[in-house]
């Protein structure tokens, strides 16, 4: 399980040398949250047009995005290896740029190491692993390549656990629950769960829906929520209380957040005026948790979820696709996720190819009631609850 962070987003808010002889050496390092971008170091590089990159003249990154765009514009008749088919250019179809002058950021993540490189409206994200550099996602509109974020629409659990600090994110209840869906053309949409409701839980039993977590893990938390909503999900992003404040504070920085009325609520430490406000860790964890202040309770908080999310990738969408390997290096201390460090850069840079007035914000309907033991629990629509994730499979809501 690979250790994250990022937004979301909001949020979180997201590759190799040419020639087996060209070799990198860096001193950058992450561990345990503590992560530097750099720059690649130097090498020699003769394949025009030649892409200069400041700071990176020569580097293997640079040798490689030269033979792409090489390629592109027939300068060069081969190739380059790394690069998935919908984002190779046709040979020879764009026009010669001369120099193609762009900026690189690069940080190392759980073993690999990843990189934004960004010219005009150019922006590629790559990956080097002991095979060298390959891109996973991006668009070069300028030698015709359009945006290209993997192979299906982006399927994501972004989930909060109730794990005060010093308990384990992993086996706590799933008390935020959301899927973020996006399409890779522009939409996306958050449909939110409300934890309480009560479901068929894969190999446990009929429960809330936030017991699958603390019942056995991230695994059972996914199976429960692919047998739910009958979609193959990309994967998850968890945190807990401690988590979250830390990646608002340190990682994702505070944000604007657009608060739709007045609130207050002791219980969350949440005191609220309608309007827009700069919120930190300690306030962005005290609106989502908020519940008892609002006569429809955990609907209205999961909805409120949605909003947090989407002003966190407001705030990464401010700082541009450059700040992304940074911060996704950033959420590894603070948040636990399956999906791979390529995976992560594909979903940082789809999510920040989405307009925000573009994302559909939900809960799924349902009604409050209790259990033979007096339990309360939310019955789900199960119909509505259904057209919705149908509707969801494209990774957008129409």
């Amino acid at each position: 399980m690979h250790k994250l962070v990022s937004v979301l987003l909001a949020c979180s808010l997201v590759a190799g040398c040419t020639g087996a002889a060209a070799q990198e050496t860096t001193t950058t390092s992450t561990t345990m949250g503590t992560t530097t971008a750099t720059v690649e170091p130097t090498t020699t590089t003769t394949l025009p047009p030649v892409v200069e990159i400041d700071g990176s003249p020569g580097s293997p990154l640079t040798n490689f995005l030269t033979a792409y765009y090489g390629y592109a514009t027939g300068r060069s008749e081969e190739a380059p290896d790394g690069v998935p088919s919908p984002m190779l250019p046709e040979p020879g179809s764009a026009a010669d740029r001369g120099t193609v002058k762009g900026k690189v950021t690069v940080a190392d993540v759980d073993g690999a190491r990843l990189a934004v490189f960004k010219s005009d409206k150019d922006v590629i994200g790559l990956v080097r692993n002991a095979d060298g550099w390959r891109m996973v996602a991006g668009r070069a509109p300028s030698i015709g390549v359009k945006p290209w974020y993997g192979e299906k629409p982006i399927l994501v659990a972004v989930v909060g656990s109730d794990a005060r600090p010093g308990e384990d994110v992993a086996a706590t209840r799933a008390d935020s629950i959301h899927i973020l869906g996006i399409d890779g053309k522009g939409g996306a949409a958050l449909v939110g769960i409300p934890r309480d409701s009560w479901v068929s839980i894969p190999g446990y039993g009929t429960s809330k829906i936030n017991a699958s977590l603390s019942a056995g893990g991230p695994d059972m938390m996914m199976a429960t929520f692919e047998d739910l909503s009958g979609l193959d999900l990309t994967g998850y992003v968890l945190t807990g209380f401690e988590g979250f404040e830390h990646l608002v504070d340190d990682v994702l920085l505070p944000f604007d957040l657009d608060v739709p009325f007045t609130f207050s609520d002791r219980a969350a430490k949440a005191d609220f005026v309608a309007g827009i406000q700069t919120v930190d860790g300690r306030a962005a964890l005290s609106f989502a948790r908020t519940r008892k202040a609002f006569t429809s309770g955990d609907f209205q908080r999961q909805l409120n979820g949605g909003l947090l999310l989407i002003a966190a990738l407001g705030g990464a969408k401010i700082r541009g696709p450059l700040a992304f390997p940074e911060i996704i290096a950033g959420t590894q201390e603070w948040m636990l996720t399956d999906l791979s460090p390529g995976q992560l850069l594909a979903f940082a840079l789809a999510a920040d190819a989405v307009s925000l007035t573009e994302i559909d914000n939900m809960v799924l309907a349902g009604r409050n009631a209790t259990t033979s033991g007096g339990a309360a629990i939310v019955r789900l629509d199960e119909a509505a609850a259904a057209a919705v994730f149908a509707d969801l499979a494209d990774g957008s809501l129409d």
